[in-house]
């Protein structure tokens, strides 16, 4: 079927992009992928680095932003987008900077329903940053949801003598993503800076951790 074809292409274009002396263009596919354990992870973090890759990803990413549309799905809103979703691709650069080490995760949380979002870093040593916000749908475009920096926390375990600590900051600032394909497992976004980001849902199992479906 279309989107699943396309969703698939998706992924082969970044690979097929990755490598070449002459790119400049980097852009990681994934970070945590497989399982996320506290003491264990298996992660793959291939990147898109050459502009025709890139370009091909939003072609991609368009097509399947179209059949959203015409299902005229309103996606700003659905309950569909509550739940823990990792981060597989994007253009934002300060998202590509945390996604250096193949072993740092990170994460969104909605909750639809309560009016959460949540940004969350965890890297590998075992420090975590976290950015907590109100979300809500927009009231003029269907696809849109809107948010408010509440919080944010860094969490350094393990310090010395002083044990785990945690720094609170206050965060200022608000925006808008526009969820322009939204399926059970995968969530496209663009911005209003103009980036591209992939979510993927990601599921507890009754063991413990988590895994990316």
């Amino acid at each position: 079927m279309r989107r699943h074809r396309e969703r698939n292409a998706i992924g082969e274009a970044a690979r097929a992009g990755d490598g070449g002396s002459d790119s400049h263009v980097s852009a990681p596919l994934s970070a945590p992928l497989v399982t996320h354990h506290p003491s264990s992870c298996t992660h793959v973090s291939p990147t898109v680095q050459s502009d025709a890759a890139l370009a091909e990803i939003e072609g991609l990413i368009d097509e399947l932003a179209e059949l959203n549309a015409m299902a005229a799905r309103d996606t700003g809103s659905s309950p569909d987008l509550t739940g823990k979703w990792a981060l597989m691709f994007t253009t934002e650069q300060e998202l590509l900077g945390l996604m250096g080490n193949p072993l740092t995760v990170v994460y969104q949380t909605l909750d639809i329903e309560n009016g959460k979002l949540g940004n969350g870093v965890e890297w590998s040593n075992g420090v975590t940053f976290t950015v907590d916000s109100t979300l809500s749908s927009d009231a003029e475009v269907d696809v849109r949801s809107n948010f408010v920096f509440k919080s944010a926390a860094l969490t350094v375990p393990d310090i010395p003598i002083l044990g785990t600590r945690t720094l609170t900051l206050p965060p200022i600032g608000k925006g808008w993503f526009d969820n322009v394909y939204l399926d059970r497992d995968l969530r496209l976004n663009r911005d209003l800076r103009g980036n591209t980001v992939v979510y993927q849902r990601m599921v507890e199992l009754e063991e413990g951790g988590m895994i990316i479906v």
